[in-house]
């Protein structure tokens, strides 16, 4: 499970693309990441950004794209 400090939370708010929404949704009713689709997205969405902090992506070199 995501690392959180005990009373520290902050509020997200965002739309996504219907067909990811329907997705979230059919993962909430046949699996147990989470009883409604916004449980769902916010367990993956912890899990991934989690990923990211262990694996040191914050501190990789982003190529800079030349126009």
């Amino acid at each position: 499970m995501p690392r959180q400090k005990e009373g520290e939370a902050e509020t997200l708010r965002f739309d996504v693309a219907k067909p990811l929404a329907d997705y979230l949704s059919l993962l909430a009713k046949n699996s147990i990441l989470g009883v409604t689709a916004n449980d769902v997205a916010r367990v993956l969405l912890i899990n991934e950004v989690q990923r990211l902090i262990d694996s040191g992506y914050h501190a990789k070199d982003v190529p800079r794209i030349e126009d």
